[in-house]
């Protein structure tokens, strides 16, 4: 009969990969050796912090509870899967690269680079922060951009505005980038456009807010042409949650 702890660690492993899995359906994995976040998204808090908090709850871990940065060296060795053509590992999905210290980010970066049949993906809404370190080939490197317009992004997050995480992945010298549109809010078609295109990322996701926080939503033909005239750029569009906008929360204006 199972342990109550071989419980337990199933549950800690599937309750991540189960959030990956709704953002990304080719992730492989979810692989959480870095935890924690202090960007404050609005619309996290219905998502990933509950759900880390939940798993920090079973475990007794505070970090994980209260979603502050902290590592978990013990998850460094876990065994990983294999990926296939198109598939990754969510590497520190449940934090922000941004807020990692130096010797966590160099032994998560060494342990990638013992396996180098597997593709890892690595976020951060702060993208700048990737010129810190120097990334083995098996990594994608990815951040979210929710809209164009910098008021919004301010509204709901204090990470850096759009621009800056468009600025950030423009100039950033690496070949494999990816870009998430998720959840979207109103934006400037051309604008939103041109900057996905100076990018260049390998593909683009795109989706309404699943939590309903009520952001500022595009109107879904708004949403629809901006995915055709990025596919019409040659570059690759996974839809996610597409549906009609929703009304928003008073003070958050598109």
């Amino acid at each position: 009969m199972e342990s109550a702890l071989g419980l337990l660690s199933k549950i800690f492993l599937a309750v991540p990969l189960l959030a990956a899995k709704r953002m990304y359906h080719e992730a492989r994995d979810t692989w959480n050796p870095y935890v924690g976040c202090l960007h404050d998204c609005l619309y996290c808090k219905k998502s990933f912090q509950r759900q880390v908090a939940r798993v920090g709850r079973i475990f007794g871990c505070e970090g994980c509870i209260r979603y502050q940065p902290h590592f978990h060296p013990e998850r460094l060795s876990r065994r990983l899967p294999r990926t296939g053509p198109g598939q990754f590992i969510f590497a520190c999905d449940c934090g922000d690269w941004t807020f990692a210290r130096p010797e966590w980010r160099a032994a998560v970066l060494r342990r990638i680079a013992e396996l180098p049949d597997r593709t890892f993906l690595i976020q951060s809404k702060n993208p700048a922060c990737f010129q810190k370190d120097s990334f083995p080939p098996n990594v994608i490197l990815g951040t979210t951009i929710e809209t164009n317009r910098d008021e919004l992004g301010r509204a709901i997050s204090k990470a850096p505005p759009p621009s800056a995480r468009y600025a950030a992945m423009a100039t950033l010298r690496w070949p494999r980038k990816m870009v998430t549109v998720e959840p979207i809010m109103d934006f400037d078609p051309d604008t939103l456009l041109r900057w996905v295109k100076d990018i260049s990322p390998l593909c683009v996701y795109v989706g309404y807010d699943s939590r309903l926080t009520g952001l500022p939503e595009p109107p879904r033909a708004k949403t629809e042409a901006f995915m055709a005239a990025v596919e019409e750029a040659g570059i690759p569009v996974r839809r996610k949650l597409i549906r009609e906008a929703q009304p928003s929360r008073p003070g958050l204006r598109g």
